[in-house]
């Protein structure tokens, strides 16, 4: 990726959402395998939504939409996550607050 006239903000976003459409992708093919289909279809949702968000910054390579879409999505699936499997995915939260900290200015 050539990275001349990127902002660190472009790379950063991207980086982040890149990291967890990777980072995620797992997880669905395991529930997919599992028969989990609730969970299956939230998580190929968030890794349908990285991906997109990856795709329109480094396409547009505008960065103030995207931030607030990306913290939008890790609460909600952080939330769906918790509704549909219940209190053992609260250690997901962390990792999804530590992104909204960067995000948001």
């Amino acid at each position: 990726m050539a990275s001349e006239g990127r902002s660190t903000d472009e790379l950063i976003l991207m980086l982040l959402t890149g990291a967890g459409t990777i980072a995620v992708l797992p997880f669905a093919i395991m529930r997919f395998m599992q028969g989990s289909w609730p969970l299956f279809f939230l998580d190929t949702a968030l890794v349908s939504g990285l991906s997109a968000l990856t795709a329109y910054v480094y396409f547009t390579g505008r960065i103030g939409l995207a931030r607030y879409a990306v913290a939008t999505l890790c609460v909600a699936a952080i939330l769906g996550t918790v509704y549909v499997a219940g209190t053992q995915q609260l250690t997901w939260t962390f990792p999804a607050v530590l992104i909204i900290f960067y995000l948001l200015p």
